[in-house]
């Protein structure tokens, strides 16, 4: 739309005559104040589209942020006193140390499982502020064409 108003104006002002040269100047400056106004108007929208985004955004995180603290903290009690638990039973066996081995690898196994299932669960959001970037996107595409 921007670059529709000023190519309209800049068509306008291509005659000769002084009478002329001063209406398209005023045509020109009325374009260019319109086109300011709808600039304002369009970032705007886009401030409105970034904040709503954004607080998204925000509300994503701070769920995923408090299910993790109390994931963490839950899962951490439970193998600690799992850890316990397990080396109370097995201290006057022969093969301990293999079972400690063994339980750390658990620790292990279960540590990365967690790792990946945060990463699948990152990757499963999408791109941040998508909307935003795809409208900007396209309004570049227009004015690019329109010059």
């Amino acid at each position: 739309m921007l670059a529709k108003l000023l190519m309209d104006a800049l068509q306008g002002g291509s005659s000769s005559s002084k009478d002329d040269d001063s209406t398209s100047v005023m045509n020109v400056l009325r374009a260019l104040n319109s086109v300011k106004n709808t600039v304002e108007a369009q970032s705007g929208l886009y401030s409105q589209l970034f904040q709503l985004e954004w607080e998204e955004q925000k509300r994503r995180y701070n769920r995923i942020l408090l299910l993790l603290a109390i994931a963490f903290f839950s899962f951490g009690c439970f193998m600690v006193f799992a850890g316990v638990f397990f080396l109370v039973l097995i201290w006057d066996h022969e093969l301990r140390n293999w079972y400690i081995g063994g339980m750390l690898c658990v620790y292990a196994l279960v540590a990365i499982i967690a790792i990946m299932r945060i990463k699948s669960l990152q990757a499963s959001w999408g791109r941040p502020f998508a909307a935003v970037r795809d409208e900007l996107k396209a309004d570049l595409d227009v004015i690019k064409s329109r010059l």
